[in-house]
Formats: structure tokens, sequence, C-alpha cells
């Protein structure tokens, strides 16, 4: 396991390591000038919290401490070493794997290359979730054969356009194929980070010439989406949405029951914060919506709105 996915496991199960003591090297009338603190927690007033987690190892100093030390002849240490904790050094997410171009399909080449104005607004859609600092979204089919994977990988490459840095990842177990869609053929997958056993950064793949990255499932089924309760699962939301502005998730269709249970479990632990339906041709989407409050009420209050795909 990585440096960086350690880093994110205890951020959170929101250990807090015991605030550090001063050496005893003053003397009883140095430490009697010592600020009296009511709690330890008072020890770290002035931090700001990283990535909405109150773990102690993600926190980063705002603002300096200023302290004004009457020093004497005798050697006296400033209060600053006790107040300002060593910053552990930072690891930059980089996935291990990178390709030169990933293959797309030849409907996601036509939507992106001529009929790129049809999904103006799920795009716009996208980019104002984003400035609302929802950028973790997921994307599901009213059924299996909607063009779920198909409208999200076009839609990242528009928005990889539009300026964003993205990653798609792979929630489909029931029927995993965005691997396969894309050309790649790979060894681990998701379901390896969620049982602990491959680091996250070897599981993404990256497109040099795309600019994407991609989390896929090398096999899905449903022993691998009963880890998805894994703290492994928060951990790779974490990782992502910090390293990336926009994270969109392939959740499959709703109309398997297994699979719309996975993607209500992947919408809890991840903590998605937004879901888009991809209307299977025909079907009324006012109906579609009173169906996905039924089945999937976790998805429902999400649902940040519907894309109907012509026949």
């Amino acid at each position: 396991m990585s440096a960086i996915d350690e880093a994110f496991i205890r951020a959170y199960q929101n250990e807090r390591p015991p605030v550090g003591a001063p050496q005893a090297t003053t003397s009883p009338a140095d430490r009697a000038a010592l600020p009296q603190l009511n709690s330890p927690d008072q020890a770290w007033s002035g931090l700001a919290l990283r990535f909405g987690v109150a773990d102690r190892s993600t926190l980063t100093l705002n603002q300096s401490v200023d302290a004004e030390v009457t020093t004497t002849p005798t050697a006296r240490r400033p209060l600053s070493e006790f107040a300002r904790p060593a910053q552990a050094p930072q690891q930059q997410f980089k996935p291990a794997l990178e390709v030169d171009r990933f293959r797309w399909s030849s409907v996601s080449e036509t939507l992106v290359r001529h009929h790129a104005g049809s999904l103006d607004n799920l795009v716009s859609t996208l980019l104002a979730a984003d400035d609302a600092g929802r950028s973790l979204i997921g994307i599901a089919g009213t059924s299996r054969g909607a063009g779920c994977t198909t409208l999200m990988a076009s839609a990242a490459r528009l928005l990889i356009d539009a300026g964003k840095t993205v990653a798609i990842v792979d929630a489909n177990f029931a029927a995993p194929g965005l691997a396969n869609a894309l050309g790649m053929a790979i060894q681990a997958g998701w379901e390896d980070v969620l049982a602990g056993q491959t680091p996250l950064a070897e599981a993404v793949v990256h497109s040099l010439g795309d600019q994407l990255a991609v989390l896929p499932l090398a096999r899905g089924g449903a022993a691998a989406a009963e880890k998805i309760g894994s703290i492994h699962a928060s951990v790779t939301a974490g990782v992502l949405r910090y390293h990336y502005n926009i994270v969109l998730v392939d959740l499959g269709a709703l109309d398997d029951p297994i699979q719309a249970s996975v993607a209500c479990q992947v919408a809890k632990q991840c903590r998605l914060d937004a879901v888009i339906i991809a209307n299977s041709r025909g079907h009324d989407p006012s109906l579609n919506s009173q169906r996905l409050a039924q089945t999937a009420p976790d998805l429902a209050r999400l649902c940040l709105g519907q894309v109907n795909i012509a026949a």
C-alpha cells in the first residue's frame, strides 16, 4: 500500500494521534513561563482541515504562531518549537500505468466530433456542479444498453476540452466493461484496491494523449462488490476527488436489482455528490423518476437530471 493510500485511510478512520509533549530539557522556572492549556486540543488552534476530515494527520497550518519570547543568557527554546508540529512530506498522486491513447467507440467518436452540441446541457450541468463543489458524480442507466458508459466517456472528453482534469471509474460490478470499451487489457482493477491487495495508483490508468485517468474493474462480480463497504472505497473517492476536478462514476443499469443495490452502496460509501440518469430510448422520464424513487431512493435524492437518449 502506498503512503498516500495510508494517509487517506488514517484520515477517514478519524484516528487522532496524541499531541507531542515538549522534551523535559527546561528548568522549572522556564516551564512555569509556558502558557497553560485547558486541554491538549487547544494546541491545534489556528489549524485548517483538509479534505473535510477531522484528523490531525491531515491538518495544515493556515497561520503562523508568533510569540515574543524574552530570552536570557541561558539557552531557552522558543515557544514556536512546541506549537508548530513537523509537517510530513506530501506525496503527489500519480498513476503508475500510462498509455498513449484510449480506443474510443465509434458512437463516442461521433458524439464528440459531430454532435457535441447535443451534450451541451449535460456538460454545462457538470461544470456548474463542479463550481458548486459537487465534483464526484455518478452516471446510471435505466436499463442495460441505455448508453451509460458511452455517455460518461463522451462527457469526460468534453469536460477535458473545457479545461478540467477528469477521472472516470467503473462501478458496474454486474457487467464491468469500461476497460474493454477503451481497448485495455488489465490484470488488476478497482476490486483489487477495495480488497487491499493493490495500491490505488497501480490500478489507475492515465492516457497521455487523452489526458484522462481511468479506474477500471478487471473482473467485477458479487464477491468484489461486497468490498464496497471497506475503508478503501472511501480512500479511493477521497484521493480522486482531491487530485481531479471532476470524477465520473459508472453506476451501471438500475433495472438490475443487484447492481442497483451496489450503486446505492457506492453512492453512500464514496459520498457521491450527485447522480445523472441516462434514459433508455422509448422510456417515459416521469415514470423513470418514480421507479428510481422506489427502487433506489438514495440515488433519487442525489439526482441532478436525466439525459434522454433518442432512438
